[in-house]
């Protein structure tokens, strides 16, 4: 075989091989097949306290590869149970997901069942006189900037007036009360009620409005969002008389025990 032929030979059987070597390599990394665990970075949400809480599972698929990214979106998470739950509840997770993706990836799932046990779920408190003064305070604060946020409106629509030129005078706490909720699942709630005086041009005006700071419990949080109120609709007598007990126990007796705050 004279050199030519022989380097021809050569050259032939060096690219053949780099073509067998690269093969192997593109099958390995792209045939074969991927363990992905679809249960490791599941988020628990968590909604209501202990003993009323719901659950939703999801899954953020972030800080992935794309392809992995893709396929985890097409993950979804079936939660058993996933109402009433209470700390120390097993609640078994299920993961379903796109089979036609995980062939595509050549993505073997993994963990598609799990078990977890409820935690940290908040408590209720027994009475007013178990919830902290610091905690009482954060509430008492996002009472008055609910007032302060909402004090045009509240004009405005409890007096059916629209009046650019309405100043709000003063902004009294008149009575406060702890509301413990009589129906299972319910929030307890602190009430304030406001003795809000308005002036629109050389015209008084005095509303009694009510601010309802729900799901009152030991995480000591407090909820802004979900802070709402109303016109206390009182009689001239309750009015004059002072009677905002009264007035409370009437509206909210049926549904809540209520402590008043001194």
């Amino acid at each position: 075989m004279n050199e030519k032929i022989r380097k021809k030979l050569l050259y032939f059987v060096s690219l053949g091989t780099m073509i067998a070597i690269l093969t192997l390599i593109g099958y390995a990394f792209f045939m074969r097949q991927v363990d992905v665990d679809v249960t490791q970075n599941m988020h628990l949400e968590y909604t209501g306290e202990n003993g009323k809480a719901t659950l939703v599972v999801t899954n953020p698929a972030s800080n992935i590869n794309e392809r992995t990214r893709t396929f985890m979106e097409s993950v979804k998470y079936e939660a058993d149970p996933n109402t009433d739950l209470s700390n120390g509840d097993q609640v078994k997770i299920t993961a379903t997901y796109d089979k036609g993706l995980a062939r595509q990836y050549n993505f073997h799932p993994t963990h598609t069942t799990t078990t977890i046990t409820v935690s940290g779920l908040p408590d209720q408190y027994a009475t007013v006189s178990k919830i902290s003064k610091s905690y009482l305070k954060k509430i008492y604060s996002a009472a008055d900037k609910y007032i302060e946020e909402h004090e045009q409106d509240i004009f405005r629509i409890e007096l059916n007036q629209d009046n650019a030129n309405v100043t709000l005078r003063s902004n009294q706490t008149v009575y406060r009360a702890f509301l413990k909720s009589k129906k299972k699942g319910n929030s307890d709630r602190i009430l304030e009620m406001h003795n809000l005086r308005y002036r629109v041009a050389n015209t008084d005006y005095t509303i009694y409005y009510i601010v309802i700071v729900p799901s009152v419990n030991d995480s000591k949080e407090v909820v802004t969002e979900d802070i709402y109120g109303e016109e206390a609709t009182m009689s001239e007598e309750e009015i004059k008389n002072k009677q905002f007990s009264e007035y409370v126990s009437r509206v909210y007796g049926s549904g809540y025990t209520i402590e008043e705050i001194k």
